[in-house]
């Protein structure tokens, strides 16, 4: 009985340790990666549609193949006016965060026809509450977009295209992004993985909606 009863304690104790100890591929590879945006809301109005990025990434962030080991968590705001609600080179934008009211400087971009602020704060709404914002005197709430598919599964993917590559770069960082569609301009949400290495980029687009590998890129 004791050898029994010691016996099943081992492998307890085995199953307990594998478990602990496994990770996942983005806690694996976190020292590389260097932006993982997991946050996509957005709404649109008759005067706009904004669009609230969030996430963590390195400080300072810089494309140079290189990850910091310092990670803050940062949220961007993009907002593209249909009327002359933003007219000048600056606006403003409110929000509640909690007990605090927090107001942002909207700048606008020096070639493309938005506005963009930027904070250090981590917001992640909840589907169902949303996040209400005021863009200089109207207000909207954002709601998040669900991916179907996690970070975790789009990132196992784009490891496996880039497969035995990734060991000859001699320097390289990983950003794991949550968006549209920038690079086929196809509709629906998806996970871009880049990998910066060797002053050369290569890109996975895997769907969100469905896993499907819709491009990979250098």
């Amino acid at each position: 009985m004791k050898k029994i009863i010691f016996t099943t304690l081992v492998a307890i104790i085995a199953t307990l340790f594998v478990c602990g100890c496994s990770q996942t591929n983005i806690e694996k590879y976190s020292d590389k990666i260097s932006d993982y945006r997991y946050v996509f809301m957005e709404a649109e109005t008759e005067d706009f549609r904004i669009e609230g990025i969030s996430g963590k990434r390195e400080t300072p962030f810089a494309p140079d193949d290189v990850c910091s080991s310092k990670k803050t968590d940062y949220t961007v705001f993009t907002v593209t006016p249909y009327s002359g609600l933003l007219s000048g080179e600056k606006g403003e934008l409110t929000f509640s965060q909690g007990e605090t009211e927090v107001t942002l400087t909207l700048t606008r971009h020096p070639f493309k026809k938005t506005y963009s602020a930027e904070t250090s704060l981590k917001i992640e709404p909840s589907a169902e509450e949303g996040l209400t914002i005021t863009v200089c005197g109207k207000t909207v709430t954002l709601y998040p977009r669900q991916p179907e598919i996690e970070s975790e599964y789009a990132f196992t993917l784009a490891l496996e295209q880039v497969g035995s590559r990734l060991n000859t770069w001699n320097n390289y960082e990983i950003y794991i992004r949550l968006s549209e569609n920038t690079v086929t301009m196809a509709d629906g949400l998806y996970w871009v993985i880049t990998f910066n290495h060797d002053e050369t980029t290569t890109s996975v687009l895997v769907s969100a909606d469905d896993g499907e590998i819709t491009a990979v890129r250098g």
